[in-house]
């Protein structure tokens, strides 16, 4: 289940207490979102395995030590 919003320059939107997602700018073809959350929450793009994988192995390493 999803919800989906439009949302227009300069709105926002806040999910629960912590998160605030901000439309910073708007294209033609894509958008630029501002995401401000507690630095313990874990935010990654679904669009980038590649990076998610880059990430974690930064996480288990940076854990280890």
């Amino acid at each position: 289940m999803g919800l989906t919003l439009t949302r227009r320059h300069g709105e926002a939107i806040t999910i629960g207490e912590d998160i605030l997602v901000e439309v910073v700018q708007v294209g033609m073809a894509r958008c630029t979102l501002r995401i401000t959350a507690p630095m313990n929450l874990r935010i990654s793009r679904e669009d980038n395995p590649c990076r998610q994988e880059f990430q974690q192995k930064i996480l288990t390493q940076n854990s280890s030590q």
